[in-house]
C-alpha cells in the first residue's frame, strides 16, 4: 500500500512540473534587464509578476497559454519582478503591483493593459493588438447610423478632412485599445455627423451622443505635437467614456468600476462549491 501511494505521489509530481514546463515551452519569452532591448522594437505584452502573489500564479497560466493561441506578430513576455535580473525593469517601467500588464505597439513606450484576465480576453487583445488596421477603423455615415443602434460598444469617432487615421487619432486609440468595447475610427469631415468640421464625437452604448470637450477645436488638438496637453485632454475623455460593462469581475475591471464616476449594477453568479472564492473577490 505504500508502495502504491508513494508511486501515486511521484506520478502526481510529475504531471505538476509537465504541466509547468508545457506552459513555460510556449510563446512567451521571460525577459530581464539583459534581453529587455529586443521591447523597444516590435509589439509587445508583458506581464509583470510576482512568485509570491497568489493573484499571479492564478493568471500567469491564462496569459502564458493566450501566447502560444494569439497572432504570431505580437511578441508575449513575463518579467519576474523578484529577481535580480527583473527587478531593474520593473523599476524603470513603474510597476508597483502585481500583476501588471503592458502593452507596445512598433516600439513605442510601455502602455497600461487594463482589461480583463482571461486566456480569451488576452487572445482578443493580443490578436487587436497585431491587427493594425483594427486600431483606427474607417466610417462611412451608413456605419454612424448602424452604430447609433449597437447597445453593446462605445466608438470615439473623429472627424478628419479625408477621412483617413491622423497621426495625433492612432496616437489616442492605441492608448485606448486596453478598453475592451471600445473602438475608434475617422470619417471624412464633409459627413453630415461632422459639419464640414474637423471633430471629435463619441456614440456611446445608449445611443447618446457626445462631443469631444477640448480647449480650443479638435482641429486644432488634431495639428499639435504628439504628447501635448490638449491631445492628452482627449485622452482623458476617452478614458472617462470607455465601456466598462463586463462580463467576468476580476482585479482589472474591479479597478476600472472602483475608480468611475458611474452607478454599477452588479450580479454575482456562483457555481455550487465556488461560493467562498466568490466571496474573497
Amino acid at each position: 500500500m505504500l508502495k502504491l501511494v508513494m508511486a501515486l505521489l511521484l506520478i502526481l509530481s510529475f504531471c505538476s512540473v509537465s504541466a509547468d514546463d508545457d506552459l513555460d515551452s510556449k510563446r512567451t519569452v521571460p525577459l530581464t534587464e539583459d534581453n529587455w532591448a529586443q521591447v523597444e522594437e516590435g509589439t509587445w505584452l508583458v506581464m509583470f509578476w510576482a512568485p509570491w502573489c497568489a493573484h499571479c500564479r492564478r493568471v500567469k497560466p491564462y496569459f502564458v497559454e493566450a501566447s502560444a493561441l494569439g497572432r504570431k506578430d505580437v511578441s508575449v513576455g513575463t518579467v519576474d519582478c523578484t529577481s535580480e535580473e527583473g527587478k531593474p525593469v520593473c523599476e524603470n517601467m513603474g510597476v508597483t503591483s502585481y500583476p501588471s500588464f503592458k502593452y507596445s505597439v512598433d516600439g513605442s513606450e510601455m502602455m497600461k493593459y487594463e482589461g480583463p484576465r482571461s486566456t480569451d480576453d488576452f487572445v482578443r487583445f493580443i490578436d487587436r493588438l497585431g491587427n493594425h488596421s483594427l486600431h483606427v477603423l474607417q466610417f462611412t455615415p451608413v456605419d454612424i447610423e448602424e452604430l447609433e443602434k449597437r447597445d453593446d460598444v462605445n466608438v470615439f469617432v473623429f472627424c478628419t478632412p479625408n477621412g483617413k487615421p491622423t497621426e495625433q487619432v492612432t496616437w489616442i486609440a492605441r492608448r485606448g485599445l486596453t478598453y475592451g468595447r471600445s473602438y475608434f475610427g475617422t470619417i471624412p469631415s464633409t459627413a453630415p455627423v461632422c459639419g464640414n468640421r474637423n471633430t471629435g464625437f463619441l456614440i456611446n452604448d445608449v445611443g447618446k451622443t457626445e462631443i469631444a470637450p477640448t480647449k480650443g477645436t479638435v482641429e486644432e488638438c488634431l495639428e499639435d505635437d504628439i504628447d501635448s496637453a490638449r491631445l492628452k485632454s482627449v485622452l482623458e475623455w476617452v478614458a472617462k467614456h470607455k465601456h466598462l460593462a463586463v462580463d467576468r469581475i476580476d482585479q482589472g475591471t474591479f479597478h476600472h468600476m472602483s475608480v468611475t464616476e458611474k452607478p454599477y449594477l452588479f450580479m454575482l453568479v456562483s457555481k455550487e462549491g465556488e461560493w467562498e472564492e466568490q466571496r474573497q473577490i
